[in-house]
């Protein structure tokens, strides 16, 4: 986990298992995932503005994931 976490759903209470979660790590958005094999990690290339909405679509398809930013 990290600092501005908005999203996480794990597979144990003790945090351990397969995981996704999403959130912003100084500004840029963080979407991480486990699905048995290590974690992946999808971070924007550029910082979210703050005071202003933003829409964003997580996907996974096994091994795969996708972030897409909306502002």
């Amino acid at each position: 986990m990290f600092p501005g976490m908005v999203l996480y759903n794990g597979q144990f209470e003790d945090g351990g298992g397969d995981f996704v979660c999403f959130g912003l790590n100084e500004g840029y958005p963080v979407f991480k995932f486990d699905v048995g094999s290590g974690p992946a990690v999808i971070r924007g290339n550029d910082t979210l503005p703050l005071n202003e909405w933003h829409t964003i679509k997580l996907s996974r398809n096994r091994k795969k994931g996708e972030c897409c930013l909306y502002s």
